[in-house]
Parts: C-alpha cells; sequence; structure tokens
C-alpha cells in the first residue's frame, strides 16, 4: 500500500510526463506506481544512467511522434477486416521509428537497454507488405496490384476520351457561345458544362445543377453518359481492389501483433528514459541508492512542486534509529520535510530520478500516512476522529517494512491527551521496529523522543531576530513553536503576551528556554557552516585561477626552453662547422706554424663566443628537463645538485639504473640521476664531433693507445688523435698498435704516410715496446 495522494505524486510524474513526446507514454508514465523488487528497480535506473552518460558523450537520441498501435493490431486479428490508410502508416512509422533507435543505440552506449532493444525482432513481411502497398504521401499505390494498375489505366484512359470530347464543345463555334466558362467540371463525379441558362436546351443533356443565382447551368451532354457512366463502374472496381490490398495488409499486420506490440512498448520505454533523463537535467537530480539496512539518507532534497528559492532538506534516519520526531513553527515547513521525505521515496520505488544530491533508502513494502493539517498543500483541517481512524488503519497494517508518516501526532483534541496519545502511538511504532516520522507540537512527545535510544528529534530553523522560519530542517535539535514570538510580531498585546507567561509552568518555561537556547546556538553554528562554506568556495576558485595561471607559467617556460635548446642546437652545428674548417684547413697546408697558430686562435674565439652565448641565455647553469636531455652515459661531464644549493662539476664514473656514481676530483659520490644535469660547456665536444683539448697534460706525453679496437674504430680514434696534436701543437707522438694479426700496424702506416703534417715515423725501441 503506498498513499499516492497525500505526497502530491501523481502531479510529481505528471511533471515529468509533459517531457515526453507521445500520449501513449504519458499515459504509461501516470500509471507508474511504487515497487518493491529491486532488481526490476536496478534495471530502469541502470538504463537510466547508461542513457545519461551516452548524451553526455554526445549522443543525440531523437524521437518522433509514437502512435499507440496497440488497438490497431487488435483490430487487425479480426478476420476480413481492415485498417485505413492513415492507421497503416501509424504502424509503418513505428516500424522506421524503432530502426532508428536501434541504430543509435549499441553495446558501448547504453549497453541495458541495447539488450532489450536486441531481442525484439522487426517483422520485415510487414514492412515489404505495407511498402509494396502504400507509398510515402500515405496513399495506395497505382501499381499495388496488376489489376489496380489497370483499372488505373482505363480511367485515365475513359477521362481523357471525356475531357477531348468536352473541348470539343468549349471551342466549336456552334456551342461556344452557349458556354458561361470555358472549362470542364465535375459535379457528383460525373462530367459537366456550365452552360448559360438562357440557351438551356440548346445542347441534349442532363441537367445536373444550377448555380446560386441561377445564371449558369451544369449540364452533362448526352455524347458522354456512357462515358461516365463508365467511369462510376470502373471508380467501384477500384475500391474494391483497394479495399482487397488493404485487408491483405491488414491480415499480415494481426499475424504479427505480438511484435509490433513489442515494438510500440520499446519505444514507450525509450520515451519514458528521455522524458526521465530531461527532468532530472532541469532539476538537478540524483539516482537513488538502495540499502539493505532501514534508513532514508536525503542530502539537498527539493521539493519539485515549490517554485523559486527552496531550502534544500538534509534529513538521516539509519539503524539504530527507527523514528524521527520533527518540532517547529507553525508554517516552518516540517510539514512540506514530511511530505519532501514520503514522496522521494515512491520516486526512487518507482524508477524515477529525485530532484536532490543525493538518496540511500530501503526498499519499502508499503508507505502510510497521515497528513491534513493547516499546512497542508491541498487539504483542509483533519478531525480527531478522521486521525485517529487513520492511525488505526496504520497500526493494523504496518509492520517493519513499511514506512509511516504522520502530521500533526495526536493533534485535534485536549493537548494533553492528545500528547499522551501521541506519544503512546509513537512507542507502539518504535518498539515494532517501524520506521516512522512525525511532526508534532506537543513538549510530552519531544520529551519522550529526547529520552529514547531509538528516536531522534529534528526541527525546522527559526530565526528570532527576524521572528520568521528559515525553513531549514536541522537534525539532532528540538524545535519550539515559538507561538509568542509570532503573536508578537503579529501585533498581539503586551499585556495579553506578559499574562500568558504567568499560566506557563516553571517547568516548561525551563524547558522552553533549553530550547530556545539550543535553536539559537544552531542558528549561529548554521550561519558559520555557511560563511565556511562561502569562504572555502571562494579559496577553490582561487587555487583553480591559481592552477591556471601556473599551468600558463610553465607551457611558457617549456617553449622558452625549447627554443634554447634549438638556438643551442644550431649554436653548436656553427661551432662544429668551423672547427672543421680549421682541421682541413691544417691537413691542406701541411700543419705549417701559420696554420696551427689561426687554428689555435679560431678555437679560443669559439670558446669566447660559447661562453657568451651561455652567459646571454644562462644556460650553463640552467637544468635541462630529464625528459628533453639526451641520455647521460659514461664519461660524460656533469654538474651535481647539492645540499647547499651549489654544482659540483664532475665526470660520471659508473651508472646504476636511477644511480650514478661521479668523480669530482678526489672524491667519489653516488646521486640520484635526478640530481645530476650534464655540463654542456665541458660535453660541446660530444655534440661537435670533435675531440680538442686547449689545456692539460704535458705536450711531451701525447700517447694513443688503440689495441684491442676494429678496425674502423682504431682508424677513427686515430684521426682524432693525429687532429688534437696538431692542434696542441705537439712535436713527438707516441702510437701503441700491438703485434697482432698487423691489420692495425698496417693501417697506422697507411695513415701516417698520407698524413701531410708528419715529418717521419719510426718504430720504438724495444725497450719501448718495439714493433708493437
Amino acid at each position: 500500500m503506498y498513499d499516492l495522494d497525500a505526497f502530491d505524486y501523481n502531479k510529481v510524474l505528471d511533471i515529468v510526463a509533459q517531457n515526453c513526446v507521445s500520449e501513449v507514454s504519458m499515459k504509461r508514465m501516470s500509471d507508474t506506481e511504487p515497487s518493491c523488487t529491486g532488481k526490476d528497480l536496478d534495471e530502469m535506473y541502470s538504463k537510466l544512467a547508461e542513457v545519461k552518460k551516452a548524451i553526455e558523450n554526445g549522443l543525440l537520441p531523437v524521437l518522433k511522434k509514437i502512435h499507440d498501435t496497440r488497438p490497431l493490431v487488435e483490430r487487425a486479428k479480426i478476420k476480413n477486416n481492415h485498417l485505413s490508410v492513415k492507421e497503416i502508416g501509424f504502424i509503418s512509422e513505428n516500424i522506421v521509428c524503432f530502426g532508428t533507435q536501434k541504430k543509435l543505440f549499441s553495446d558501448g552506449e547504453a549497453a541495458t537497454l541495447f539488450r532489450v532493444i536486441k531481442k525484439v525482432r522487426v517483422p520485415h513481411i510487414v514492412t515489404e507488405k505495407i511498402d509494396s502497398a502504400i507509398d510515402k504521401k500515405k496513399t495506395v499505390r497505382d501499381d499495388a496490384t496488376p489489376e489496380l494498375f489497370e483499372l488505373n489505366r482505363k480511367l485515365k484512359e475513359t477521362r481523357r476520351e471525356i475531357e477531348k470530347t468536352m473541348e470539343g464543345y468549349l471551342t466549336s463555334p456552334e456551342t461556344g457561345r452557349f458556354i458561361r466558362d470555358k472549362h470542364v467540371t465535375i459535379k457528383d463525379d460525373r462530367y459537366v458544362i456550365p452552360i448559360k441558362h438562357n440557351f438551356k436546351g440548346r445542347i441534349p443533356g442532363i441537367i445536373h445543377a444550377q448555380s446560386g443565382s441561377g445564371e449558369t447551368l451544369f449540364l452533362e451532354p448526352f455524347s458522354i453518359t456512357d462515358k461516365n457512366n463508365e467511369i462510376k463502374l470502373l471508380q467501384k472496381q477500384k475500391e474494391n481492389e483497394i479495399r482487397k490490398i488493404l485487408i491483405a495488409v491488414t491480415e499480415t499486420i494481426g499475424k504479427n501483433a505480438g511484435e509490433l506490440n513489442h515494438i510500440l512498448d520499446v519505444l514507450v520505454e525509450i520515451d519514458v528514459i528521455l522524458a526521465k533523463h530531461l527532468f532530472m537535467k532541469e532539476h538537478r537530480c540524483c539516482i537513488p541508492q538502495f540499502s539493505a539496512d532501514r534508513q532514508i539518507v536525503l542530502r539537498g532534497a527539493r521539493h519539485p512542486l515549490l517554485k523559486k528559492d527552496v531550502v534544500p532538506v538534509d534529513f538521516i534516519m539509519k539503524s539504530p534509529i527507527s523514528g524521527v520526531v520533527i518540532t517547529g513553527p507553525n508554517t516552518g515547513g516540517k510539514s512540506v520535510s514530511l511530505k519532501t521525505i514520503g514522496l522521494f521515496v515512491m520516486l526512487a520505488q518507482s524508477g524515477f530520478p529525485v530532484p536532490a544530491d543525493e538518496m540511500v533508502t530501503f526498499l519499502f513494502d508499503s508507505v502510510f500516512a497521515d497528513i491534513g493539517d493547516e499546512g497542508s498543500i491541498e487539504q483542509s483541517l483533519s478531525t480527531f476522529s478522521g486521525h485517529i481512524k487513520n492511525i488505526r488503519e496504520i497500526v493494523d497494517g504496518a509492520d517493519k517494512n513499511s514506512l509511516v508518516l504522520i502530521d500533526e501526532l495526536g493533534a485535534g483534541t485536549d493537548p494533553v491527551e492528545g500528547g499522551a496519545i501521541g506519544t503512546a502511538i509513537l512507542d507502539y511504532l518504535v518498539s515494532r521496529s517501524i520506521p516512522v516520522v512525525v511532526t508534532t507540537h506537543f513538549s510530552i512527545v519531544k520529551m519522550y523522543a529526547l529520552t529514547s535510544e531509538r528516536i531522534t528529534v529534528a526541527s525546522v530553523q527559526f530565526n528570532p531576530a527576524t521572528c520568521r522560519p528559515t525553513y531549514k530542517l536541522v537534525m539532532g535539535i528540538p524545535g519550539r513553536s515559538n507561538a509568542l514570538e509570532i503573536a508578537e510580531q503579529l501585533g498581539l498585546k503586551r499585556e495579553i503576551l506578559d499574562k500568558t507567561l504567568e499560566f506557563v509552568s516553571e517547568k516548561d518555561r525551563s524547558f522552553d528556554a533549553i530550547f530556545k537556547n539550543l535553536g539559537t546556538m544552531e542558528l549561529k553554528l548554521s550561519r558559520k557552516e555557511l560563511e565556511i562554506t562561502k569562504r572555502a568556495e571562494r579559496l577553490g576558485k582561487l587555487k583553480q585561477e591559481y592552477d591556471t595561471k601556473l599551468e600558463a607559467l610553465l607551457e611558457k617556460e617549456r617553449f622558452i626552453k625549447a627554443e634554447y635548446r634549438r638556438e643551442f642546437t644550431d649554436l653548436i652545428s656553427g661551432f662544429s662547422s668551423r672547427l672543421e674548417n680549421s682541421v682541413m684547413r691544417i691537413r691542406e697546408e701541411g700543419a705549417s706554424r701559420e696554420s696551427i697558430k689561426n687554428a689555435k686562435d679560431e678555437i679560443e674565439k669559439i670558446k669566447g663566443d660559447f661562453h657568451e652565448y651561455g652567459e646571454s641565455r644562462s644556460i650553463l647553469d640552467v637544468p635541462l628537463d630529464t625528459a628533453d636531455r639526451p641520455p647521460l652515459k659514461k664519461g660524460d661531464y656533469v654538474l651535481v645538485n647539492s645540499d647547499y644549493g651549489s654544482r659540483v662539476r664532475g665526470r660520471i664514473k659508473e651508472i646504476d639504473g636511477n644511480k650514478i656514481t661521479v668523480q669530482a676530483g678526489l672524491l667519489s659520490v653516488t646521486v640520484d640521476a635526478g640530481n645530476v644535469d650534464p655540463d654542456l660547456e665541458k660535453n660541446l665536444k660530444s655534440y661537435t664531433g670533435w675531440d680538442y683539448e686547449l689545456s692539460g697534460r704535458d705536450p711531451g706525453g701525447f700517447e694513443c693507445d688503440i689495441r684491442g679496437k676494429r678496425y674502423e674504430e682504431a682508424k677513427i680514434d686515430l684521426q682524432k688523435f693525429l687532429d688534437n696534436a696538431v692542434l696542441k701543437n705537439v712535436d713527438t707522438i707516441s702510437i701503441i698498435h700491438g703485434t697482432g694479426t698487423g691489420a692495425l700496424r698496417g693501417m697506422v702506416q697507411e695513415t701516417l704516410k698520407n698524413c701531410s703534417f708528419v715529418d717521419h715515423f719510426e718504430y720504438a725501441v724495444p725497450e719501448q715496446g718495439g714493433f708493437g
């Protein structure tokens, strides 16, 4: 049992139904009632959630008008009966619409709904039968059958013969002067010509009608009477043939009634889902969650029938609590809160989204309600007898799987007895673990709720400064009726108000003072909470602005670094070309002192240019992004970031995964790869491809050891060694090639012979290696 009328359930369904494209969908939605079957509800909400996600991802489902074809399909089962062309067109449009939806949805888009669509068999025989008989203009095709085609041909031929004869009357000099208008007219499905009334009898024929003024007579000449009769006969035969065609199409429709009704059901379901989605979007709804525990949790719940500035309802009732007592002033929002709770539970159990930020609820077998005080949206005052009658039905029918909602518990009679009866009813329901929410003004009910472990209190907030309710529901704090404050605000004499206090007992005044203080404290806390919330929102916006600006700066930094790296690459390329040209000149000029001096001057100039560029761009001390820099390798010169802010120069001694061992003078340190950057100045030779030094060890100690190297590798190293020796202005060098197969020895001798700046070469004395 669900008391739908008490919560304006059907009014809300009407709001959602306005989003449907067809009346059949509206009716289906209006007939929806709450269910306690979790499986069906899970499937409904899965379809809604998937369609919502699909639409957010760009899906644009469009439904045109859906026709309620179920009565037509039932008529189609009657033998020798036939549907009209228009009615057959409705069935065809539904089939086409279903085909469009089937293409639109897929397993990836609204998979649950697609599984339902996929199960439907489209009766193609119906489509083929309709298409062969009915054209796009929703008329029977001229060639629907050979017989119909022949009848249409004969009709056209007969009409042409009549029109030819009639044309003769219109254009003949003898008869033309008798005719009013030079055109052929049809009266009662027969061809006639309009003649002037004073020439009646001049043309033999039958007068079928005359004009309103009597000036024109409509004459059927005897010469075309037989043809007119033939047309009437052919038209009758055509009507019979069309009737046969429509009976055949209708019979096919009747034989496929199940599939056609299934198509209609799925189209209506899609229409209902899309209507719910629009309601969900317009009212900022959430999809309810169901719990196995007997609980109701509402956050930010907004009654959809209330307009403008709706104060959201936050409500919690969960184990071990099975009862909530809502208190507060009249017109403060108690009844609206109660109705919101009941309405949302029934909407949730009917498969509808609810206008709230969050909702968790138990699946109740029934919802009982007794609502009808002066704060009701549509009902008038309830009498005490009516109140008790409703309570009796609730007590007899409710169990622990029911939800009970009672407005103004115990009202309508003596306050003492009414409060006592209300307390007893509440105790009865709670002791049987029946979830119950009530509103009341009675202090005895409030006190009982405060002392019970199974009941919690709530109140609608009241602002004592303005003597007006804020309509906010506050859990855990009892409320006051604020009758004296409201009376004073409405202008009741002070004398009467003072006298009123004399009739209130000391105990009641004490309780009232406590409740008043609690209400004042809660109001202050609410304001503080609102202030903190607004401040948090401002901080959130500032953080978002900061993150946006930071990302812009980082992007600018990445752009600048990329530009610097491009400039640096071009610079290195230029340095490499200048070094190569210097070495080539030395080779070509035979290593003369002048060419060596020019080369050394060029190298010093390159070094100065490099330092000048580095200082202008600050690239020598700016670490490269890990993702952008070339991979480090053993022997590379690097800069190590120290804990003291300075950077230590060194050379990579060993690399082990993310750990790098660097030799810095006499000190060897192992650090994370993230703390190491390439030393661009020292590694210049790796960028240029030229191995040169301008200072270092004694020129007399120049030695090249190529033992153990492959032929090509050894040749390249030897060439670089000779170029470096020239740039250093070295007089004597040593080359160690080993004995081995003699291949390296031969390569060394051949290279030295062809080198223009080598004066002579010879083997070392035996004690220094001899032929090796």
